[in-house]
């Protein structure tokens, strides 16, 4: 009975730390509508905030962009938003407003070859309201692409 309750403690101490520092928390305000652009290794960007597990919290500014120093912490990792109000009350996506639902859709990843950061991107908004949509993609992807033409020169 005693080796059955050891193995299975060391299950669940083997599960449990695979999910440690899994964990990337977006805190939007809760009236952004639009593209929001996380872009990585900006020499004037803020600190990855990690708590002691190893998550991280983005803090999304008002203008839905935010410039951090590091590189992306890595892949595999579960993504959770939540909008926040002036007061400080956070709610998880989606969330009920302006007689609609606002959700956060449309996440990508990527590097702008030409600038030479690494980004995450999406959209925060009403999926159903097409013009919206059709609006914030083409900024989404006005913000992270390279202008048309250009390529990465070759490394020599």
């Amino acid at each position: 009975m005693k080796i059955r309750a050891w193995i299975g403690l060391a299950i669940l101490t083997g599960a449990s730390c695979t999910w440690f520092g899994k964990e990337d928390t977006h805190v939007i305000p809760a009236q952004y509508r639009g593209p929001v652009i996380i872009r990585f290794n900006q020499p004037n960007g803020t600190h990855i905030e990690r708590d002691w597990r190893g998550n991280v919290t983005y803090r999304i500014a008002a203008d839905g962009k935010l410039s951090v120093k590091e590189e992306p912490p890595g892949k595999g990792r579960w993504m959770r938003f939540v909008a926040t109000s002036e007061a400080g009350q956070q709610r998880a996506f989606p969330v009920d407003a302006d007689g609609g639902q606002v959700d956060v859709f449309a996440e990508t990843f990527g590097t702008n070859e030409i600038e030479g950061y690494k980004y995450i991107a999406y959209i925060v908004g009403d999926r159903r309201d097409q013009a919206f949509v059709k609006r914030a993609t083409s900024e989404l992807w006005a913000a992270v692409s390279p202008p048309f033409g250009l390529r990465p020169r070759p490394s020599m």
